[in-house]
């Protein structure tokens, strides 16, 4: 119970991810101090860019409880709200981020260093601590939507967010062939 309330003075409500997970107290800790770390603690990548990574991965396993949840955070700490139609409208680097992000949710073993040095040898090339930071939060979401689709939490409906409705699924341009569910 007090968990709950913590969460419920802190974000202003309780998740139907956090009612899940506050049974298990010591793991709920934990994970709310680890996405807390990831999303919006000092690192090299912005906030908006953290919340879209997760967005992406998200959108792999077409998670659209995770993908609402993110798409209001990216909103809220300032993300543009353009980017939300697709990598075609998100900065270029994060949209280079596409291929890598693919084959960690459906094929993680095949990932090489090849794959890293693509991203840091390029043009717009990621430093080492923001390729670092996106992989971990790309594996963190991977995992997160294997948790929240096993939960059976699907997409809460009609977000509303500054005088309109959130664009719910409309992400899944990110995945790649036939989302696997």
């Amino acid at each position: 119970r007090e968990q709950l309330e913590a969460v419920f003075l802190s974000e202003g409500r309780v998740s139907h991810l956090v009612r899940t997970m506050v049974t298990q107290p010591e793991y709920q800790v934990s994970f709310d101090r680890a996405i807390n770390h990831l999303l919006r603690d000092s690192g090299p990548l912005p906030r908006p860019w953290r919340s879209y990574i997760g967005i992406m991965a998200s959108s792999q396993h077409a998670c659209g409880y995770l993908v609402q949840r993110l798409q209001i955070e990216f909103v809220d700490v300032g993300g543009e709200e353009g980017w939300l139609e697709g990598l075609a409208a998100a900065a270029p680097k994060l949209a280079s981020l596409v291929d890598l992000n693919a084959l960690m949710a459906r094929q993680p073993w095949r990932v090489t260093e090849q794959h890293i040095a693509q991203l840091t040898a390029c043009d717009d090339a990621w430093t080492h601590a923001e390729i670092a930071h996106a992989i971990v939060l790309m594996a963190a979401f991977h995992a997160l939507c294997s948790f929240v689709l096993g939960c059976g939490l699907g997409p809460l409906f009609l977000f509303a967010r500054r005088g309109h409705l959130a664009p719910g699924l409309g992400l899944l341009p990110f995945v790649r062939g036939r989302p696997v569910l």
